[in-house]
């Protein structure tokens, strides 16, 4: 588990005097997450990556990993904590004097790990990410997308608790960005690290993220399961991640269904008009693959006077299928 709390970073320039980049981030990531941290261009997005993994001292805050708060800790424990923390970098990082082996090696020179242990471990994380045949190759001999998978690998060496990764696709192709983030998903699983994922990518959160976070002016403005954020017609974040098909705006009988996997394929709305003899029409409708779950989003027009607790009734009885509607104050 990685709690957040109240995190604030001040910058001091010559030119602007005290500037926040964060002004109190708090956010909790549950072990074996993947937590993607999206926000527009100035938000504080790798501010925050760079002081989860202790490059840049926090002004106030905690950061508490598995029930230590490493804002607090010693230099010799300080060191200790970064062992913990993976980081995969947007454009790589690697070293270009160095072979694949030994790029992905040098966590574990720097920690003294014993020759024959850190041979292991390194043939062991070639075949977790793909390289095999390539361990003796150099940087400038591997394309963009074996490049990242030598950074996931290197981060991954010391076994870390978490992974961070700092905008991991933005320089790869379209094919590479999916090679890469199902890369991600096969060690979140495999090895059960937690993923913090900064991106400014709304597909990448989709693909690959369990939950995410919306960073804006400094600090989170919204959070949850992306599930349950993409479910929530009230939800800024869940509207990005998957929008809500266009509407009718504010007239009167329009609601959002949202049905969620296999769901989505019931009869239930054919049920609703025999069952209760309603009149309604499909204005808009579609279906999201939000990880591996499917959101099924539909908008329906009702008569005006449709008697809302039938319907609504209705729908109490499937707890897979959600019903909003859309003509309120706080869903317009």
């Amino acid at each position: 588990m990685i709690e957040i709390d109240s995190l604030a970073k001040t910058y001091t320039t010559r030119q602007h005097g005290d500037v926040e980049a964060l002004t109190g981030v708090t956010l909790s990531v549950p072990d074996g997450a993947v937590q993607g941290i999206v926000g527009p261009s100035g938000a504080g997005k790798s501010t925050l990556l760079r002081c989860l993994n202790l490059l840049e001292q926090p002004t106030r805050g905690r950061i508490v990993l598995n029930g230590d708060d490493l804002t607090t800790l010693s230099s010799a424990d300080l060191r200790a904590a970064r062992r913990r923390i993976g980081t995969v970098f947007q454009h790589f990082e690697l070293l270009h004097s160095r072979t694949v082996a030994d790029n992905i090696a040098l966590p574990l020179e720097l920690a003294g790990t014993p020759d024959q242990e850190r041979r292991d471990r390194v043939a062991e994380l070639v075949e977790l990410v793909g390289l095999q045949g390539r361990e003796r190759s150099y940087p400038s001999q591997l394309s963009g997308g074996q490049q990242q998978r030598v950074g996931i690998a290197r981060a991954l060496a010391a076994r870390p608790d978490v992974l961070l990764c700092d905008e991991p696709t933005s320089a790869l192709d379209p094919a590479t960005t999916t090679q890469i983030l199902d890369l991600l998903v096969r060690v979140n699983r495999s090895v059960g690290v937690t993923i913090v994922l900064i991106t400014h990518e709304l597909s990448v959160v989709r693909r690959i993220c369990t939950h995410a976070a919306l960073l804006e002016h400094g600090r989170i403005s919204e959070s949850g399961p992306v599930v349950d954020l993409v479910t929530d017609a009230g939800s800024a974040l869940g509207q990005l991640i998957s929008p809500i098909p266009p509407t009718l705006g504010g007239r009167p009988g329009v609601a959002l269904i949202t049905a969620l996997d296999e769901t989505a394929d019931q009869p239930w709305l054919s049920e609703l008009a025999r069952t209760y003899d309603l009149d309604f029409s499909v204005v808009a409708g579609g279906v999201d693959r939000i990880g591996e779950r499917r959101v099924g989003k539909m908008v329906l027009q009702f008569a005006p006077d449709v008697d809302r607790g039938l319907v609504e009734g209705h729908f109490a009885r499937h707890p897979q299928v959600h019903l909003t509607w859309l003509d309120r104050e706080d869903h317009r």
